[in-house]
C-alpha cells in the first residue's frame, strides 16, 4: 500500500512539472504563433505537386510572398516542406483544406501536405477559395488563428478578405522570429 502511495505521489509530482514547463513553453510563444512551421533550414518553405486550384493556391503565395519572400517551388537542388494535392472528403463540417505534417528525428524531416478538398471548394465563391489557400499557408509560415477580419480567423466569412492584414503580416513576422 505504501508502494502505490509512493507511486502516486510521484506520479502526481511528474504531472504537475510536466505541466508547469507545458505552462512556460507555452507563455514564452509569442501571440498567434504555432509550436511548428514547416519553414526549411534554408529560410524558404519549398512546395511540390499540383492542384485544380493551382490559381488559389498561386494567389496565395503571391501574396505571403509580397510580405515576406520565402516561399518558392522546389527544384532539384531544394527538399520539399510542403506538398500540394487534391482530395474529395465529402464532409461540409471543416473547411476545404488540411495541413498534415510530419517529423523525424531532429527535425531532420519536417514535411507538410495541404490537400485541397475539392468537395468544399467546389461550392465555394472565388473570394473564399484564395482566402483558404492563404489561410493554409500562413499556417504553414507558423501563424495561429488571429480572431476579427483576418486571413488567420477560423471561418470563412461572407464576403471572405482576399488581402492579408495588419495581424496577418504582425504574426507572421512574430512567427519568423520566434523560429528563427
Amino acid at each position: 500500500m505504501k508502494k502505490i502511495k509512493k507511486l502516486m505521489a510521484t506520479a502526481l509530482a511528474l504531472l504537475f512539472l510536466l505541466s508547469a514547463f507545458t505552462m512556460f513553453a507555452s507563455a514564452s510563444r509569442p501571440a498567434n504563433v504555432q509550436s511548428w512551421w514547416l519553414v526549411g533550414r534554408n529560410g524558404n518553405l519549398t512546395w511540390s505537386g499540383s492542384t485544380r486550384y493551382q490559381s488559389y493556391f498561386d494567389f496565395a503565395v503571391t501574396a505571403w510572398n509580397n510580405h515576406r519572400n520565402v516561399i518558392r517551388r522546389t527544384t532539384l537542388f531544394t527538399s520539399t516542406d510542403v506538398i500540394i494535392a487534391d482530395d474529395t472528403i465529402p464532409n461540409g463540417s471543416w473547411v476545404g483544406i488540411t495541413i498534415e505534417r510530419a517529423f523525424a528525428g531532429n527535425g531532420g524531416i519536417n514535411v507538410g501536405r495541404i490537400w485541397f478538398n475539392e468537395w468544399w471548394l467546389f461550392k465555394t465563391p472565388q473570394a473564399g477559395r484564395r482566402m483558404v489557400a492563404m489561410h493554409e499557408l500562413g499556417h504553414a509560415l507558423g501563424v495561429c488563428h488571429i480572431p476579427g477580419s483576418n486571413i488567420m480567423q477560423d471561418r470563412v466569412p461572407v464576403p471572405a478578405p482576399t488581402a492579408l492584414s495588419a495581424n496577418d503580416r504582425a504574426a507572421a513576422n512574430r512567427a519568423w522570429n520566434y523560429h528563427r
